[in-house]
């Protein structure tokens, strides 16, 4: 019997690895698209009056596409528009793909814990 070559690691969260697969699609896919606008990372943040962080948003743009990595609003802010400016304050920033062009990522699916979403098909 032929030992396997690899060793196949499951972990928790891997700072380390994180930043290889990140350093390594970043050059693979910077090689092939000459010509395409650079990975952007960009974020918002919305502060009260003393400073104080109450929402924020963090996201990229990469040529015609654009992704959300996290959105937050304070818990007692929520149900103030303020998920609604964060989103539209970065559609509107330079360089950010517009329709039709865009191609938007959202990288996760937030579900209060109250209510169940159904599948539409």
């Amino acid at each position: 019997m032929t030992r396997d070559p690899f060793e196949i690691v499951v972990g928790d969260s891997a700072e380390e690895l994180d930043v290889r697969l990140s350093d390594e699609l970043d050059r693979f896919n910077s090689e092939r698209t000459a010509g395409i606008a650079p990975l952007r990372e960009l974020t918002v943040e919305v502060r009260d009056l003393e400073g104080a962080l109450v929402a924020g948003l963090s996201g990229w743009t990469w040529g015609t596409c654009a992704g959300i990595g996290m959105v937050w609003v304070d818990e007692n802010k929520r149900r103030t528009g303020l998920g609604t400016r964060l989103l539209a304050v970065f559609a509107r920033q330079d360089g950010l793909p517009q329709p039709p062009h865009a191609d938007v990522h959202l990288r996760k699916v937030l579900q209060r814990p109250d209510r169940r979403l159904k599948a539409h098909t």
